[in-house]
């Protein structure tokens, strides 16, 4: 790989056209010449790398590394068109950006600031936060998105997850992977287990074989996670939180968005993403209150109906899902809304509506809850 050094000088060098000129001496460099405003142009030969000093692995094809200090090898901006600036950072997923402190940004397209890290596809990470779902986003001190590619191991087809997080997991989840050198994939779980202390997951093919290899789920995807040591686990969650208990996200709170569409009187779930992603307490002995705020519009007559449902639901020790107490509601409706919607706990945390016959109706739910757990979020 093509590399341009400067070492220390004694004294002034002078490099330039006849036109204009720059002076590099031991203080800096000062442009000199005809032209009174003119830039300093640095450029690599071919695919090479713009880099500070020579120190640590290879940099990736047309990388930035504004380092002086690297601390290890790897902590260099080693991912192809990727760019590192500070102490110790590692820019190593292609097109990623790392500042700062020892940040880290190994996803595809992703962006590590402060003492952070940024695992997952096109995320964003600032403070001391771990951002792992993909185009997820997380602030403040251990805050996390997703999990964290730090709590897994990986061997062929087989990802292994400290704790029991059986729950957060199923069968043909999607698994994203990446590897420098490499451009990132995606497989899908075939089989999920857990025997404690740990939880396995059985991947339906083998990523592709490289190395440094980063192993992430969809799990918060669109998620945002902030304050102190929150933990933004499901598909568009917003978390925050102000320090747990024990584990982070034990103590915090969290906003949903779901939604759906009727066109019969067939009881319906919304969903996180509108077709299949359903809300779920993230651990065993796990308490919510929840306040779901709905809001639909019927096409077929331009009527529509509000709802406002308050509540508690648990998910015991045993795994067993039950609403706490009675179930407070309130509706605003146009007189021929006859529509409604309700909260259930069959298999989780569903936000439940009944449409009208014939009748194509829009519905969108805000969830907003307080979550309390002795378990492992």
């Amino acid at each position: 790989m093509s590399q341009l050094l400067i070492p220390p000088l004694s004294g002034p060098v002078t490099v330039g056209t006849s036109t204009q000129n720059a002076t590099l001496s031991d203080s800096g460099i000062a442009i000199a010449g005809s032209v009174t405003n003119a830039p300093l142009l640095l450029q690599a030969a071919g695919t090479g790398a713009i880099q500070t000093t020579s120190s640590g692995n290879a940099r990736g094809l047309y990388a930035v590394d504004l380092q002086h200090y690297n601390g290890t090898v790897t902590a260099v901006a080693s991912g192809n068109y990727s760019a590192a600036f500070g102490r110790g950072t590692t820019a190593s997923g292609f097109y990623s950006s790392a500042f700062g402190f020892y940040s880290s940004a190994s996803g595809f397209a992703s962006a590590a600031f402060g003492e952070s890290t940024a695992s997952g596809f096109a995320s964003a990470a600032f403070g001391d936060s771990t951002a792992s779902g993909s185009y997820s986003f997380a602030s403040g001190r251990n805050s996390t998105t997703g999990y964290p590619a730090s709590s897994m191991t990986f061997s062929g087809t087989t990802v292994t997850i400290s704790g029991n997080v059986l729950n957060q997991f199923g069968v043909g989840d999607t698994v994203l992977y990446s590897a420098s050198g490499i451009s990132p994939g995606t497989t899908t779980v075939s089989a999920a287990s857990y025997a404690s202390p740990n939880t396995t997951l059985t991947l339906a093919a083998t990523p592709t074989a490289g190395s440094n290899k980063i192993v992430s789920t969809t799990k918060g995807e669109y998620g945002e996670a902030t304050g102190l040591q929150s933990a933004a686990r499901q598909y568009g969650e917003q978390a925050r939180s102000l320090g747990p208990f024990a584990h982070p996200g034990d103590s915090q709170v969290s906003t949903f968005v779901v939604r759906n569409v009727t066109t019969n009187t067939t009881a319906t779930n919304l969903f996180l993403d509108g077709s299949s992603k359903g809300i779920i307490l993230p651990a065993n002995q796990t308490a919510w209150k929840y306040t779901v705020e709905v809001s639909a519009y019927d096409s077929t007559t331009n009527d529509s109906g509000m709802f406002k449902i308050e509540g508690g639901i648990k998910l015991n020790n045993s795994g067993t899902y039950s609403l706490v107490g009675t179930t407070s509601s309130v509706s605003w409706l146009d007189s021929g809304f006859t529509g409604s919607a309700t909260v259930t706990a069959t298999s989780g945390f569903q936000v439940q509506v009944t449409g009208i016959s014939t009748d194509t109706i829009r519905w969108t739910a805000k969830v907003d809850i307080v979550q309390t757990s002795f378990g492992t979020p």
